[in-house]
């Protein structure tokens, strides 16, 4: 762990002729301690330069007087190759000449030999850890800032020029992008979402993604950076950057997908809740062609409806399914005929045929045409006094926690078996659904949220249905029906306790078999003799 319990961030090489010096420079301190780790060790600068590339280190501790190159030629290589990298020279001679010229070449400090110990060199690395974690503070700062304006304004030729120069001086390449929303929002005819809520969501986002600790861990550990900027109120554009341009197009994918789950767990920790993440990485050789590709996510980003909320996907996934062509016309009709004078059957058998079709192609324009279909159905049932107005009500309430298509057509359904008079002992679709979902998955490792997503809903408000209608919590019946089906199966005869205990997802045999006596009242080793209970 490094300085305030935080984890070791930047790079350090150490160079040195004397290998016996070298050693024991590489073991005088716990580098950790403060925030850096050993990247390398060399001999000679020569060797060591040939490296800068692949290592890319933010520090450097060298002799001044080594064969094959000395430290002053080392210094002004290095800074042509790494221009933010920081420099200890080490040196046995008190050389003003020599330090002069070194303060001249962008050196941070230099040290005497003589007077190296593990106190000099702690208040070194104490001085200039500092001054790294400022200075990338400020670099990511400005580079947002110029991203912003470039994004906002692509002709600007010299926003873009701005940009480019401060990606190079960084040592990053721009790699792909990605727009980050806390949930899909759907455009409801004569509906608006809370845009403020929203915008609060993005600015949350964010602060996440651009944390200082965040950002540091994905700079050691992956080799990226990201670059965040609240684009609209409802969305968070992401610049993915690499130390490291991908070797493929397949290896640009992996990096972007493993920069957008980082994204996705980051925010979970910092916000909780889910995010939806879209991602691309086709960049092209300059900014021009990256804005093309930020535009294209952006454009194809409201298709992700289509998939439910907490997804992350890469865009050629929804690309694949877009076809915006119109309805025919004898669809049209028959649309217009059942809103006029369809039955509560045939509204419902339309409303899943409807749902069927988009889970195949996805269309912005034939989702607006249902939705207001749906609209002037609910309006003819409402002035036709078929069911009561607070059932009308519920639905638009409700109508905003619809985050995918999926939801949309649940929540109607729900609403039509309502209006049907389907309430009494049945649950709704929603609750239905979910439980069908246990009982298909029980095996498996599943939570509340995964129900959610299928739905397209909020955990928390499925949760808080689910509750409100089974009287009970998604968990505790989960656990009921796990440890009633862990009876049958033991009962059987066909499995022992630890095989019972895996099919009904259950890892630790120990927690199965606590678990189980908990809520039968005798260990799963006495199940058989239970058999009449």
């Amino acid at each position: 762990m490094g300085i305030d319990g935080q984890a070791a961030f930047f790079k350090v090489v150490l160079i040195d002729d004397d290998l016996l010096m070298l050693e024991d420079l590489e073991h005088l301190v716990d580098w950790a301690q403060y925030g850096f780790y050993v990247a390398g060790t060399f001999g000679n600068g020569f060797t060591a330069l040939e490296q800068m590339e692949r290592l890319r280190p933010d520090f450097i501790i060298t002799d001044i007087r080594m064969p094959r190159m000395d430290g002053l030629s080392f210094v002004a290589r290095v800074k042509e190759i790494l221009p933010m990298a920081r420099i200890l020279l080490l040196t046995a001679y008190s050389d003003f000449d020599y330090a002069k010229k070194a303060i001249e070449l962008g050196v941070s400090n230099y040290l005497l030999k003589n007077e190296l110990n593990r106190r000099t060199l702690s208040e070194q690395l104490e001085k200039i850890r500092a001054d790294m974690a400022r200075s990338q503070n400020m670099t990511m700062v400005m580079l947002q800032k110029m991203l912003k304006r470039f994004l906002h304004d692509p002709s600007d030729e010299a926003a873009r020029a701005r940009l480019e120069r401060g990606l190079k001086e960084s040592v990053v390449r721009a790699c792909g992008f990605m727009i980050v929303q806390a949930r899909p929002v759907m455009e409801f005819p004569d509906e608006m979402v809370d845009t403020e809520d929203l915008s609060c969501s993005c600015h949350e986002i964010d602060t996440a993604l651009s944390g200082e600790i965040f950002g540091s861990e994905l700079w050691l550990k992956e080799g990226l950076r990201l670059l965040c900027v609240t684009y609209t109120e409802r969305e968070v554009a992401v610049l993915v950057c690499s130390t490291d341009r991908p070797s493929s197009e397949s290896a640009a994918r992996e990096l972007m997908r493993r920069a957008a789950g980082a994204a996705d767990a980051q925010v979970r920790r910092q916000r909780g809740g889910q995010v939806t993440i879209l991602y691309s990485a086709k960049m092209g050789a300059d900014l021009k062609r990256a804005y093309e590709t930020f535009r294209f996510v952006s454009e194809v980003f409201p298709y992700m409806m289509f998939g439910g909320e907490g997804r992350i996907r890469e865009v050629s996934e929804l690309t694949d399914h877009i076809c915006e062509e119109p309805f025919e016309r004898e669809q049209k009709e028959r649309l217009n005929q059942l809103c006029v004078s369809g039955s509560l059957s045939d509204l419902t058998a339309m409303a899943q045929a409807l749902e069927a079709e988009f889970e195949r192609r996805y269309s912005l324009g034939r989702l607006r045409v249902a939705m207001e279909w749906m609209r002037d159905v609910l309006v003819r049932i409402g002035r036709n006094n078929l069911c009561p107005q607070r059932t009308l009500d519920e639905f638009y309430e409700e109508l905003p926690q619809a985050c995918s298509c999926g939801g949309l057509f649940a929540l109607f359904g729900e609403c039509l078996g309502k209006i049907a008079g389907f309430a009494g002992e049945s649950y709704s679709p929603r609750i239905c659904s979910t439980l069908k979902f246990i009982h298909e998955n029980y095996g498996e490792d599943i939570s509340i949220q995964d129900a959610a997503v299928r739905l397209g809903l909020n955990g928390e408000y499925l949760n808080k249905l689910f509750k409100k209608e089974v009287n009970q919590s998604f968990s505790r019946y989960l656990t009921q029906f796990r440890m009633n089906r862990a009876r049958e199966i033991l009962v059987s005869g066909e499995c022992n306790v630890s095989e019972a205990a895996a099919q009904v997802g259950y890892k630790s045999s120990q927690y199965f078999s606590i678990t189980f006596r908990q809520y039968m009242g005798y260990p799963p080793s006495e199940a058989a003799r239970h058999r009449g209970n």
